[in-house]
């Protein structure tokens, strides 16, 4: 009888603990409220069930190794996060996807390069 209220003690502690977590880290996220309100409904794309990923990356290398056992870089440094390369892929369920698989234009974003 003790174990099982001990048990149902920890899970209560657990659950209480991770509740809280969520709420203190979620409550650092800055929110923008009505940032789609001047978007027009009617020209959105038809809803699907693909998925769409922001892939960001960076052509700066690190001196030291940044990941695995030899990691010796600092895993977050304030202020030195940046990112040269982003793309959106989208990923459709039941449909093949190439190996170069489709990227989307951002609009009224042109590439420095063709203007």
């Amino acid at each position: 009888m003790y174990l099982l209220v001990g048990g149902l003690l920890v899970a209560v502690l657990v659950a209480v603990g991770i509740f809280a977590l969520t709420q203190k880290l979620g409550g650092q996220v800055g929110r923008y409220p009505g940032v789609f309100s001047g978007l027009n409904e009617a020209t959105r794309p038809p809803a699907t069930d693909a998925q769409t990923f922001l892939l960001m990356g960076t052509d700066r290398q690190s001196p030291v190794p940044t990941t695995g056992a030899d990691a010796a870089a600092p895993d977050f440094v304030f202020g030195e996060q940046r990112s040269d390369s982003i793309m959106l892929a989208t990923v459709e369920p039941g449909k093949p996807q190439p190996a170069s698989s489709r990227f989307r234009a951002i609009p009224g974003w042109t590439s420095p390069a063709t203007g």
